[in-house]
């Protein structure tokens, strides 16, 4: 899969519906792995994502009795961008059968065994003074990657003065 596939099943997730509601589990998850990719983990063992991912949808989901990151861990796979370490029945798992199992998931975006079309990049360079920190990466499609490091390497030492944004460096 490409980036632009990627994009393309992105943009059609399927997200459950009720009365108006969306459930947010499958996009908290994605963005999740995204923040993974920047520390450079292209697989997620689903006993470290559990909690963050309960967490995120205590905080931006709707109020529930009960959370369960185990469904979008195990249903991300039926969009076809999500891969599961091991096989698992999408009409009967548990929280507790993943976490024995020891279920990782991650990204299907590889070409081989290479991961492609995502690239974990930072923000500004170790060269530059950037940290190697999670505020300072970001991650980006292969074509955004390389045009990002054609301006900074080409254009910035000519016009562009670094900015700051938030107290964030962008050092573009």
């Amino acid at each position: 899969m490409d980036a632009f596939e990627l994009k393309e099943k992105l943009s059609k997730l399927s997200i459950w519906k009720k009365n108006g509601q969306r459930a947010p589990h499958k996009p908290l998850l994605i963005l999740l792995g995204f923040a993974q990719l920047q520390q450079n983990h292209t697989t997620l063992p689903y006993e470290l994502v559990r909690e963050k991912l309960r967490k995120l949808l205590m905080e931006f989901g709707p109020p529930r009795r009960s959370y369960h990151p185990e469904e979008p861990f195990v249903r991300l796979t039926t969009d076809g961008i999500w891969r599961l370490s091991d096989s698992v029945d999408k009409r009967q798992f548990s929280d507790k059968q993943l976490l024995e199992r020891h279920i990782e998931g991650g990204f299907n975006v590889r070409l081989g065994h290479q991961l492609v079309g995502v690239d974990a990049v930072h923000i500004q360079w170790h060269q530059a003074g950037g940290p190697d920190t999670e505020e300072n990466g970001i991650a980006l499609c292969s074509l955004h990657h390389k045009c990002l490091t054609l301006v900074k390497r080409y254009v910035r030492p000519f016009i562009l003065p670094m900015h700051r944004k938030g107290g964030l460096s962008i050092g573009i």
